[in-house]
């Protein structure tokens, strides 16, 4: 398996588990932090893949513009940004 195939796994794995159904004892940061964690490992694949070692970064904003040296990101894909900023935002009691 290639270094990249890893990431991409783990990043549905974090995009299965934010799509959790069952609310009862999951607290909402928690999920929106797997979605988070779905974009951040997927596109770190995506960089793996084209030959650069991601940063070291939870910012998907400086992910994106790493990938698009080497192609076009999509303004739909682009809106995963804002998972940065929700992240940053969200309170754990």
């Amino acid at each position: 398996m290639e270094r990249y195939d890893s990431w991409l796994e783990r990043a549905e794995s974090s995009l299965e588990i934010s799509k959790s159904k069952f609310f009862r004892n999951i607290y909402f940061e928690d999920l929106c932090y797997q979605a988070q964690q779905a974009v951040e490992k997927a596109f770190k694949g995506l960089l793996i893949y084209y030959g650069e070692e991601p940063e070291y970064t939870h910012n998907i904003g400086i992910l994106i513009n790493a990938i698009e040296k080497y192609t076009t990101v999509e303004d739909s894909l682009k809106e995963s940004m804002k998972l940065t900023s929700t992240m940053c935002h969200l309170k754990v009691a």
